[in-house]
């Protein structure tokens, strides 16, 4: 998809500049979720669940990106 815009549901500047090291185009959008780890959750599992909810929010504004 030579086309596509990339989206990073992020406001991190540092997670910012990496992106801007690739040579693609990306769209930068704030979504809002509550980080707080559920009881029991394995670290692994709390970064799952987090990009994947950032994931769904962000793509409801910008419904074509990747």
């Amino acid at each position: 998809m030579p086309n596509a815009t990339l989206l990073l549901a992020s406001t991190s500047p540092r997670r910012r500049e990496l992106v801007t090291l690739f040579d693609a185009a990306f769209e930068f959008t704030r979504v809002e979720t509550d980080e707080s780890p559920r009881a029991g959750e394995s670290p692994d599992a709390l970064v799952r669940r987090l990009s994947r909810a950032k994931a769904d929010l962000g793509t409801r504004d910008f419904p074509t990106a990747i």
